[in-house]
Order: C-alpha cells, then structure tokens, then sequence
C-alpha cells in the first residue's frame, strides 16, 4: 500500500515538474517576444537619418551652386560645404527632438518640471512615494 502511495506521489510530481518547464519555456518565450528596440536598431536608425540628410543636401543644396545667404558657408571650400550643411541640417533635427523648449513626454513644461520633483524627492526617499 505505502510503496502504491509513493509511486503515485513520485507520478505527481513528475508531473507537476513536467508542467512547471512547460510554463517557464512559456515565461521565456514571451519575454524574448517583446518588443523591445536592440541597439542595432537604434544604430540603422541614425545610419538611415545621416544617410537622408546626405542625399537632401546632395539634392537640393550642393548641386545648385547658389550662393546662400550664410557668410561662413560662403568662406569654406566646395568639398567642406556639404559637411558643414550637413551638420547644421543635424543639429536643427536635434534641436527639434532634444531642445530645452520641446516637450518630453508630451507634457507641459510646468508639469515636466513637477514630474522631475517627484522623481527627485522618490530618488531621495529610496523609491518611498513622497507625502505631503
């Protein structure tokens, strides 16, 4: 009778082991299937942007031979103008994404300001939610 009881109870945890793989192959899966952006591409993201600011100074720039109305680009050798062109185009993008006046997260920049309190009094209390 015990030796019955035993081989049951072995059976059910063979069981209960087989089910436990069979959900951490699931929890494992469903991790790798998030998506989340991998550094590579982040990286083809700023190869295609530079590569898009090229072919528009190429295009609509560099290859008119117009004299432009800024005086440092009017000084500088025609091999160094598209690199100076394309820089400013670069950080003009920068400026628009990254900039002091752009809002983060879509909030306002008193609300943005707020947000950044409470991170600073959460950071200092240790992640302890602040009580007023």
């Amino acid at each position: 009778m015990q030796e019955k009881r035993i081989a049951n109870l072995t059976a059910d945890i063979n069981k209960k082991n087989r089910e436990s793989r069979k959900l951490h192959e699931i929890i494992i899966q469903s991790g790798q299937d998030e998506a989340g952006i991998s550094d590579e591409a982040v990286i083809k993201g700023f190869v295609e942007l530079n590569y898009g600011i090229l072919r528009m100074v190429k295009k609509h720039f560099a290859s008119n031979g117009a004299k432009s109305k800024w005086r440092q680009y009017n000084s500088l050798r025609a091999d160094d103008r598209e690199y100076w062109l394309r820089a400013r185009i670069a950080d003009k993008i920068y400026d628009h994404l990254f900039g002091p006046a752009v809002m983060l997260f879509g909030l306002s920049p008193e609300r943005e300001k707020h947000q950044m309190e409470l991170e600073k009094k959460l950071k200092e209390r240790k992640g302890e939610y602040p009580r007023t």
